[in-house]
């Protein structure tokens, strides 16, 4: 199986497990492609229009893995944004790398 869609099945799992969410969660930061996390940080500042992501490659990425969703912003369409899951994740990377330095 695909590491994208192992995540997108842990999001899925995360999203409706509330009793493991941040267990759910830390296993998901820790197989977290580290080329994919300058697009998702920046999608946690969003949404941010289309032609603004820093990789259409990578926001496809987010989106088939369930931590990044497309969203109407200022009467508009062509946004994406991170979902809660996302920021999450991040947070346990954060963690993970500053246990490891």
């Amino acid at each position: 199986m695909h590491l994208h869609k192992i995540i997108g099945e842990l999001v899925i799992l995360a999203e409706t497990d509330i009793h493991n969410y941040f267990e759910i969660a830390h296993a998901i930061a820790l197989i977290f492609p580290k080329e994919l996390t300058a697009q998702l940080r920046q999608l946690m500042d969003g949404p941010i229009w289309d032609g603004d992501v820093i990789s259409k490659t990578h926001r496809a990425a987010l989106l088939s893995m369930g931590v990044a969703t497309r969203i109407c912003c200022k009467g508009s369409q062509g946004y994406t944004g991170a979902k809660y899951i996302a920021y999450t994740v991040v947070k346990k990377m954060e963690k993970i790398n500053d246990t490891r330095n």
